[in-house]
């Protein structure tokens, strides 16, 4: 089985020793990019982004039909390289690979310590002015707020964008437009959820929403709740327009204008 390791233990903080493997329509995968070009990591750690899905799960296919880092087509193919992988275990993105240990493994697969760790442990190789996302005086309370939007928001996308279960789906949309309906009086009074500064629980839940505003029909349901939340409507506006928030490829699958 895959265990995803965390920096400052298991795993050194080396420029380009590390490879990103994610895809621009996934929110968990999402949350991992936006940090890192926030945090001006692009040139530390390389990336592929995936080109579609199949039934091997994501397809990372470049000129040749190959991705030009590890010569893999899909996720499953990645996986498979593994020597602690097991037939059926999940193929999920994103993967992070060690560059520098034989056979390329995947040491880390958790979105949620990767966006902690890039914005902590990775701090040593952060650009000039890059945001801290997780202040040390602040982590306890970012933590809580983290697991109040997971629980509100980020888990709820799965049942909206796959609606396996209309039941499921609906009680997901009514879950996610209370917990906006909360945060809005708290926007009207600060630009980012917690102040003036931007952390990473603004990325948590941006990037379900960003994902929201692209699956039909939640897409319509979503402006609605905007319109009934103007201050959540103008903090996701504002986080669009950001430098980093949105690449042009994330803007293109997500449909995003």
């Amino acid at each position: 089985m895959i265990t995803s390791k965390r920096f400052g233990g298991a795993l050194p903080v080396q420029e380009g020793r590390y490879h990103l493997f994610v895809s621009p329509v996934c929110p968990w995968c999402r949350r991992v990019s936006i940090a890192r070009r926030i945090l001006g990591l692009e040139e530390a750690i390389s990336i592929s982004e995936s080109t579609g899905k199949g039934k091997d799960g994501f397809l990372f296919e470049g000129e040749d039909g190959f991705d030009p880092i590890l010569r893999v087509r899909t996720a499953r193919e990645l996986y498979r390289r593994q020597e602690d992988w097991e037939v059926g275990e999940a193929t999920s993105v994103p993967a992070l690979v060690d560059l520098s240990a034989p056979n390329t493994p995947i040491v880390a697969n958790e979105s949620a310590d990767l966006l902690i760790d890039l914005a902590t442990v990775w701090r040593p190789l952060h650009k000039e002015g890059a945001p801290d996302l997780y202040p040390e005086k602040e982590r306890e309370k970012l933590a809580g707020l983290d697991e109040q939007i997971h629980q509100n928001v980020n888990s709820q996308f799965y049942p909206i964008a796959h609606r396996e279960d209309e039941e499921q789906a609906q009680a997901a949309i009514e879950k996610i437009c209370a917990y906006l309906h909360r945060v809005d009086p708290l926007l009207a009074q600060s630009t980012y959820l917690t102040g003036e500064q931007v952390r990473g629980s603004d990325i948590r839940l941006f990037t379900t929403l960003e994902g929201l505003a692209s699956v039909v029909p939640f897409a319509s349901t979503l402006r609605g709740a905007f319109a009934d939340t103007p201050n959540v409507a103008r903090y996701f506006r504002h986080l669009c327009a950001q430098d980093g928030w949105v690449s042009d490829l994330e803007a293109k699958v997500l449909h995003l204008n």
